[in-house]
């Protein structure tokens, strides 16, 4: 039974590398896991706790808030759920993750977003033909940056009369899944791809002279937030994931209704598609005003 479980002379540490073999995830969620339980386990090195409890979960919980963003807490919350209910089915230590709950976000975004007029004045501005091109791709179509730093030139085609851009999204195994692409913006890609007929389209310009690699994920989120940057805009506030939300916004400020906008971005789940357009939704709320003009003039 696993309320009879004994607190053994467990070893966290080859525990946890028993965990992270037991899991078939990715790459980067399993990072994650990793990042989770090892500050954990650091954490109960720096208190002096050998076998931690249910309180521990949550003493560790408040510490990392002192530091950390809600999503980081949450995030490593789930790494700790994960791993200790690997524990307990395994019979060598009990879930004392149960009822620790995570914590509670704000319904406001906490990355911004940008306007039309942002967009197009960001647009019209750059003259770097690679940074153009993530920034055509990517208010276009609201790919994520993992998405575009994977993205093929060999999967541009033609595809039921219309020029597509076929795509690994997230938790998908396959490029399945695809975008439409403009004729501005495959204009901006071709213009930035060149000569190049194959392999990645956005690639390194100091360690793959001869454009075989593709530029990680981190570095297209750090050409973006260096666009943003050099515009005027808050490091804290704006990132590559802003642009996502922004095609959303910008879709449903012009008509697009929720359906449709989740189909392109390729969302399992309506309710998240509503968090991204929910601050649009605020945004032209004005209840406020027109119950003032109604009862107070």
């Amino acid at each position: 039974m696993k309320n009879e479980i004994q607190l053994n002379n467990i070893d966290f540490s080859n525990a946890t590398e028993d965990f992270i073999t037991y899991l078939d995830v990715n790459a980067e969620t399993l990072r994650c896991y990793k990042d989770g339980i090892k500050k954990f386990l650091e954490y109960l090195q720096e208190i002096g706790v050998r076998y931690p409890t249910r309180e521990h979960i949550r003493q560790f919980r408040e510490e990392l808030a002192k530091e950390h963003s809600i999503y980081t807490v949450n995030s490593y919350l789930t790494s700790l759920r994960r791993f200790f209910d690997y524990l307990e089915d395994n019979n060598m230590y009990q879930n004392i993750t149960r009822s620790v709950k995570s914590l509670k976000t704000s319904n406001v975004p906490v990355r911004q977003t940008l306007n039309e007029e942002e967009c197009r004045k960001i647009y019209k501005s750059l003259t770097d033909k690679r940074e153009k091109a993530i920034i055509s791709l990517a208010l276009t179509t609201g790919l994520r940056a993992n998405e575009i730093a994977t993205a093929k030139i060999d999967n541009i085609k033609m595809y039921n009369g219309e020029m597509v851009l076929f795509v690994k999204c997230k938790k998908r195994d396959d490029e399945s899944e695809y975008v439409k692409l403009s004729e501005q913006v495959l204009k901006d890609i071709n213009d930035y791809i060149e000569n190049r007929t194959s392999g990645y389209i956005f690639v390194s310009t100091s360690t793959n002279k001869m454009g075989n690699g593709g530029l990680s994920a981190t570095s297209i989120r750090s050409i973006v937030k260096g666009i943003f940057k050099r515009f005027g805009y808050d490091e804290n506030g704006f990132s590559c994931h802003s642009l996502r939300r922004s095609m959303a916004t910008l879709s449903y400020n012009a008509g697009a209704d929720i359906v449709q906008i989740q189909q392109v971005l390729h969302q399992k789940s309506l309710a998240t598609t509503r968090r991204y357009i929910q601050q649009s939704v605020r945004d032209n709320n004005k209840l406020e005003f027109e119950i003032s003009n109604r009862i107070l003039v």
